[in-house]
């Protein structure tokens, strides 16, 4: 709880995510979908019959979920740095 309050501390300030943190951690995000959107269209037909439209609902959200990773793009982001916190 004491670190928490810290924010007047410049040392506990978010920092800015870079572009390059950003592409990286929407290319991450969209590759673990796909490969799990690629696992379940693969093995769909071993689901039971109870969660097979569940399995077809989210399968067909396919581009819904990838196109929710794009403000990684485009938004500006900062990120809470414990690092620091662990060297004080």
């Amino acid at each position: 709880m004491a670190l928490a309050s810290a924010v007047d501390d410049p040392a506990f300030a978010p920092e800015p995510y870079s572009s390059l943190n950003r592409r990286s951690k929407y290319q991450s995000l969209r590759n673990l979908s796909s490969q799990v959107l690629r696992q379940l269209r693969a093995q769909i037909v071993r689901l039971p019959k109870d969660a097979l439209a569940d399995a077809h609902a989210v399968l067909e959200q396919e581009r819904e979920i990838l196109k929710r990773f794009e403000p990684l793009l485009t938004d500006k982001m900062t990120f809470e740095s414990d690092t620091r916190a662990r060297r004080l």
